[in-house]
């Protein structure tokens, strides 16, 4: 099954259609493949430059390197609340993603999208599937994506992991360079208004307490973001590859401590709480 759209498809009616929808796999069953395209659409300048200053970007001449993300937002949404997807939409969470970035992104071009679901894994708090996109730029592949998610159908076993050694406060543990960032109560609603991306977890703290958040929580594709952002004069030569782990979810408002350094090959960085105890998210980049 291909679902074809000349421009993106409405998010308002897709969120409709996923608080509604329901869904289980059946035993036995699996995620069948499901394929969206999107003809090449040109990013809108103003709307990109709002993405960035949100997002903390400062090369104004290439697209940021999370913003295809956002443009096949809307095509996920689609895959994930069509009829043939067994499993229910809300509540899934974004655990992972590895992101490559072939080549540098010109303002101004057309960019095609094209996106797929199929399969998914046993995980013990339930099932994880993949969305894949690959964004094409003159039938070129000049961004591609794995998104891992996870969809929850047990609760936690209560086993733990052998603890760490706890890193330096104020300090990620190896790491060279840290600064705290003071998150708003609105940065989700900031991220939400140049992205798209409405779920209610990140707007208000009762519209997150309705779906089991104390209250609301950053995006966690506007934390990568940032991070890409902080390492912009960092970053290799294209073509280069980010894989990230969403760890604890990022209460607003909060302040929160970005640290990078190097192991080896990669240029690795975190997000964790101020007093570095806890990660938000952990990241490493290599160059392909």
């Amino acid at each position: 099954m291909t679902l074809n759209f000349p421009q993106p498809p409405s998010m308002n009616g897709l969120y409709l259609k996923a608080a509604l929808k329901r869904g289980t796999l059946s035993d036995g069953g699996t995620i069948p493949r499901l394929e969206a395209t999107l003809e090449p659409t040109l990013p809108v300048p103003e709307v990109l430059a709002a993405y960035g200053k949100v997002c903390g970007a400062v090369n104004s001449e290439v697209v940021p390197p999370c913003w295809p993300h956002v443009l096949a937002a809307p095509l996920h949404l689609a895959l994930l609340t069509h009829d043939d997807f067994p499993l229910r939409p809300l509540g899934v969470v974004h655990t992972r993603n590895r992101i490559t970035v072939h080549r540098a992104l010109p303002i101004g071009a057309p960019l095609g999208v094209r996106c797929w679901v199929e399969g998914h894994r046993q995980h013990r708090l339930g099932v994880e599937f993949d969305l894949e996109t690959e964004v094409g730029l003159d039938a070129e592949t000049v961004w591609s994506s794995t998104s891992t998610i996870l969809s929850r159908t047990r609760e936690a076993t209560g086993e733990k992991r052998k603890p760490k050694d706890p890193p330096i406060p104020g300090q990620s543990a190896g790491r060279e360079r840290s600064t705290v960032w003071h998150l708003p109560a609105d940065q989700g609603r900031r991220y939400a208004r140049v992205s798209g991306d409405f779920n209610p977890i990140h707007l208000y703290p009762w519209t997150a307490k309705a779906l089991g958040f104390p209250r609301q929580i950053a995006h966690g594709m506007w934390s990568l973001a940032r991070c890409l952002s902080e390492l912009e004069e960092d970053l290799p030569q294209v073509p280069w590859t980010v894989s990230v782990s969403f760890r604890k979810p990022v209460l607003l408002p909060s302040p929160v401590l970005f640290s990078t350094g190097r192991e080896e090959e990669a240029l690795v960085f975190d997000l964790r709480t101020r007093d570095a105890q806890k990660p938000h998210l952990e990241g490493r980049i290599l160059t392909d």
